[in-house]
């Protein structure tokens, strides 16, 4: 009984991440699909950073790797889009920024 309100709760969320991706998407503007998890160590380090990219307008997409299909099978991953072509793709955040020529230190 008590998994149900869970699974109910992961499915809107995968819902809402998926109308926000959609939205994006139809748009032409840049924005970046990061895929990690809450017990990856260096996903979490990363997230902190995220307020860099903010802060430069960047958009940033979160997914579960646990809540949704990921085609990948290491995390974290980061993928760039442009409406809905992806234009580019690193595992490190560091290059991440780089690309978009926001500082990291």
């Amino acid at each position: 009984m008590t998994s149900q309100p869970k699974r109910t709760v992961g499915l809107v969320l995968i819902v809402l991440f998926l109308l926000l991706g959609c939205q994006q998407q139809s748009r032409s503007a840049v924005y970046v699909k990061a895929y990690g998890a809450p017990w990856c160590g260096q996903c979490q380090a990363d997230a902190r950073q995220f307020y860099r990219l903010e802060r430069a307008g960047i958009p940033v997409v979160h997914y579960n790797v646990d809540e949704v299909a990921c085609p990948y099978t290491r995390i974290p991953v980061y993928e760039v889009y442009r409406g809905s072509e992806q234009i580019y793709r690193t595992d490190s955040f560091a290059d991440l920024c780089r690309y978009f020529g926001v500082p990291y230190p």
